[in-house]
């Protein structure tokens, strides 16, 4: 016997196709598991030719897991199935099955984004909270002749060096800052606000998301 596990996003209807193909409830919280005979209607033929005593049909079996991929006791029982359905939303007014199917592609390579888009025909591309993938994105909607912000205006809005100094040459005000990229460039001595604002600065990366990588002193 096989067992075919139920994948699909949120609110496509996986529960209610394991309802469905089992005539058994979903209980959440855990992973259901229902055991159904396959229909087969040359089954009874060959039962009667053969004057079986006792029919027995070949059976599947069916795995629904509360929260599908998103937790990691969801996704170690699913790998325990032997085949993955995915589940695709194809019913109300906005139903776009296609949208649904997903595919894991490394967004810091963008030749490969690029032939991901093109592959699906996509109208647009975008990042939702991912700073870094900015770049990406921009480089996609250039390569593809889709609306997008310029991987110039991209660059200068995910790298902080890029953005202070464009800042700077605009003469808008900002805070004080200095580029440090080795032990040597560690501060103030060449930097007169830095130096006459002594206190405690932040130390961050010029080019991930925005994260802190330490407090220190100025």
């Amino acid at each position: 016997m096989k067992d075919i596990g139920l994948v699909g996003l949120p609110f496509s209807g996986r529960s209610t196709l394991f309802t469905a193909l089992t005539r058994t409830g979903s209980l959440g919280g855990q992973a259901n598991h229902s055991v159904v005979p396959v229909p087969d209607p040359r089954l009874t033929v060959l039962s009667e030719m053969e004057r079986s005593r006792k029919t027995v049909p070949a059976q599947v079996g069916f795995v629904d897991v509360p929260g599908g991929t998103s937790s990691p006791q969801g996704l170690a029982r699913l790998r325990e199935t032997d085949a993955l359905a995915i589940v695709l939303r194809c019913f109300g007014p906005e139903a776009r099955p296609a949208a649904d199917l997903a595919e894991v592609v490394d967004f810091t390579d963008v030749e490969s984004v690029n032939e991901a888009a093109r592959r699906h025909r996509v109208d647009g591309v975008l990042t939702v909270a991912a700073d870094r993938a900015v770049p990406v994105v921009a480089a996609v909607a250039e390569a593809l002749g889709l609306p997008g912000i310029g991987m110039d205006t991209a660059y200068r809005m995910t790298h902080k060096l890029a953005m202070r100094l464009a800042l700077a040459e605009a003469t808008l005000p900002q805070p004080a800052f200095a580029a440090v990229r080795s032990a040597g460039d560690l501060p103030a001595a060449d930097n007169p606000r830095l130096h006459a604002r002594r206190g405690t600065g932040h130390r961050r990366p010029a080019d991930t998301a925005g994260l802190h990588v330490g407090i220190g002193s100025l």
